[in-house]
């Protein structure tokens, strides 16, 4: 069956009668991205305040910006289940100098700047995924280790410092597990 030539328009239909009673047994109010945030400060979960908007958007027409429309929603949500599907895949890779074996995921995905765009020296940018194995992955690590990393750690040591907590002393004990971590990797597998 082919899918090109199709005539009629497909539709998903999901009943959310479960959802309608949790809004109405909520007070809360979702009906603008300011109120997302409310209710993440209120100690809601995301998928609980996700539930409640959606729901809030059928019955009234108000939806958040932050919350797309229910097809786009769909789409993000089975898109993070293929890539949560990809990260469980593992794959064993020898080292070459000695023949030690690591346990990696199998797949390695692209590395973009802050405008989306692919990063230098990825030569093969084509694929989102590509296997671990393949020498472009290398490319990708060393990338991604530059790219992603410290946008993940200095957020953190910006919370630190506006605790007047030690900045330098938590970068420490992370430049120290570092070592350690590259220590155990420098490691023949027979030791």
């Amino acid at each position: 069956m082919t899918h090109r030539n199709r005539k009629r328009e497909l539709e998903i239909r999901i009943g959310i009668g479960d959802w309608e009673e949790e809004l109405g047994e909520t007070e809360a109010s979702v009906a603008t991205d300011e109120d997302l945030i409310e209710r993440v400060v209120d100690g809601m979960h995301p998928m609980q305040i996700g539930r409640l908007a959606v729901t809030a958007a059928e019955l009234t027409d108000q939806r958040p910006a932050a919350v797309g429309a229910n097809k786009l929603l769909l789409q993000q949500g089975a898109a993070t289940a293929v890539a949560q599907l990809v990260a469980r895949q593992r794959m064993e890779m020898s080292r070459k100098s000695d023949g030690r074996v690591f346990n990696l995921r199998r797949f390695c995905g692209t590395v973009t700047d802050r405008n989306g765009k692919e990063a230098e020296g990825d030569g093969d940018a084509y694929h989102r995924f590509i296997e671990i194995d393949n020498i472009a992955a290398l490319a990708r690590a060393e990338k991604y280790l530059e790219v992603y990393v410290p946008g993940h750690i200095v957020p953190r040591l910006k919370t630190i410092a506006a605790h007047d907590g030690d900045v330098r002393g938590a970068a420490q004990k992370l430049h120290d597990t570092i070592d350690a971590m590259i220590e155990q990797l420098e490691k023949p597998q027979n030791m």
